[in-house]
């Protein structure tokens, strides 16, 4: 006897036993973990191909860790223009001595610590709340192998601000931050083949510089005990402003 077979609960049983969907996910670059993509973080301009995923042996996390080494030195060359750039170290004090992230008034005085005034990457100036934040946040890849936050500011793309890749390095850097501390013609340039300032790191040099000179001139101050001439900020930027007044306190005295 034949037995009746009801094609409407086989096809129920075949999408019950179906194959899960995986959700969009990214890499981390530091220990390999995947992570889900959240909802709010969209990467508005699809990122053009890496020019080294041609080899085998520079993966997107060697790429991560040899740009993180070398922001973490010095070169000859960068000294050089350190010096030239600084033949008296107090000209730092006529620099505009904000933080590179949110533009807060950061000035010159005894109490900043290195926590207060460097930004963790690219050792620049940045305030000790941007600072905190970055410290507390990861950077994952995306499936391409490529930053979904700035790694200056720490924001994913927006259309307002969208990011900026390079064709070179995993790295991508949102145009607010890009607009805000490098000259304007660095936005103009192609965007198809932008090499980022972390691959020409000479970009940065001025920045850099700037967090250098302040960080000599204090310890200097120290080192000659004036104590009392330094408890307030010896800028000169901002000046006679309330966003001087309401600088941002350092994290060794909150």
């Amino acid at each position: 006897m034949a037995m009746d077979i009801d094609p409407f609960s086989m096809l129920e049983v075949s999408l019950q036993e179906g194959p899960e969907i995986d959700s969009p996910r990214v890499q981390n670059a530091s220990s390999g973990v995947m992570h889900q993509v959240e909802n709010d973080v969209q990467i508005i301009q699809p990122p053009p191909p890496l020019h080294f995923y041609g080899s085998d042996v520079l993966t997107p996390q060697r790429a991560v860790l040899q740009n993180i080494q070398k922001l973490s030195a010095t070169s000859k060359e960068e000294e050089k223009f350190r010096r030239r750039a600084y033949s008296s170290i107090s000209l730092v004090l006529r620099k505009r001595l904000h933080c590179t992230i949110c533009d807060a008034h950061i000035g010159a005085y005894l109490g900043l610590k290195d926590m207060d005034i460097e930004h963790p990457l690219l050792k620049v100036l940045a305030c000790s709340k941007c600072t905190l934040k970055y410290h507390y946040l990861d950077f994952p890849l995306n499936v391409d192998g490529r930053d979904i936050r700035c790694r200056w500011c720490t924001n994913s793309s927006k259309e307002e601000s969208p990011l900026r890749y390079c064709n070179y390095c995993p790295f991508a850097f949102c145009e607010m931050c890009i607009y805000r501390n490098l000259p304007l013609d660095e936005l103009a340039s192609n965007k198809n083949n932008w090499i980022c300032f972390v691959c020409n790191v000479k970009d940065l040099w001025p920045s850099r510089a700037v967090l250098w000179a302040l960080r000599v001139l204090i310890d200097t101050n120290l080192a000659l005990k004036e104590e009392k001439k330094w408890s307030t900020d010896q800028s000169t930027c901002c000046k006679n402003k309330v966003s001087k007044q309401r600088r941002i306190v350092p994290m060794s005295q909150a």
